[in-house]
């Protein structure tokens, strides 16, 4: 069975997933500032990436991904 991810809106923000804004809840929650899907890499072999987060006072992205497991 495959998991399918389900938008999810939080603080204006139209995520992707709801284990997305359940993260943005929480980066808020500790006041930890981020940006939601702030860029756009192309790799070596022309494939597409787009982190889910960016954490400007730690200079780091994050990506946030899910267990199907218990759906």
């Amino acid at each position: 069975m495959d998991y399918i991810a389900k938008e999810t809106f939080y603080n204006g923000v139209l995520f992707r997933s709801k284990n997305e804004a359940k993260w943005a809840y929480f980066f808020d929650l500790i006041r930890i500032k981020y940006v939601y899907e702030p860029v756009t890499f192309t790799g070596w072999n022309q494939k597409v990436y787009k982190p889910d987060f960016y954490l400007p006072e730690y200079e780091k992205y994050a990506e946030i991904k899910s267990s199907a497991e218990g759906i």
